[in-house]
């Protein structure tokens, strides 16, 4: 959802996310593209290797936590990437929870604690099961992608330490 979407209902509202290590995320989406035929990506991802589908820009492969938090992905246009990143990081300060996606269990056990609801048990219900188990990416490949989704990278550093102040 757009980063303002709230803005459009009455009362208070909070914006709550998880964020996952941009590398594994990217690997993710790649294996999950591949494996459903009816993506319309399908046919031009099943054909690519994991590097070409990063470099060819294919769905968010590359830096799409800074275009979903700074609403690029929504039509909002920045001249640079730095002001994409800037707003990105201006619109993640709004917001009253963020959790990291590898500490799953300590994310969902917090956010229940700041909302006062019952915990229980992690679900792997909404696992992607596309991505093989055991894949190993290779240095080339991890490097590429840290690459490619540099602005990712540094979202994703500031929510750890986000993360580690609580």
């Amino acid at each position: 959802m757009p980063a303002d979407f709230a803005t459009h209902f009455p009362g208070t509202t909070e914006y709550v996310t998880l964020i996952r290590d941009p590398v594994a995320r990217t690997v993710s989406e790649y294996h999950y593209l591949r494996q459903h035929q009816s993506n319309p990506a399908f046919l031009a991802v099943s054909r690519l290797s994991l590097l070409d589908f990063v470099a060819a820009d294919y769905a968010f492969s590359r830096n799409c936590y800074a275009r979903w938090l700074s609403n690029a992905a929504f039509g909002k246009a920045f001249p640079t990437e730095e002001g994409m990143l800037n707003a990105a990081m201006d619109n993640l300060r709004q917001f009253s929870f963020i959790g990291i996606t590898e500490r799953f269990e300590i994310a969902i056990r917090r956010l229940c604690e700041k909302y006062d609801l019952a915990t229980h048990a992690g679900s792997e219900q909404n696992r992607n099961r596309s991505t093989p188990l055991g894949i190993r990416v290779s240095m080339e490949e991890r490097s590429f992608i840290q690459q490619q989704n540099s602005l990712d990278m540094i979202i994703y550093e500031h929510c750890i330490q986000r993360l580690r102040s609580l």
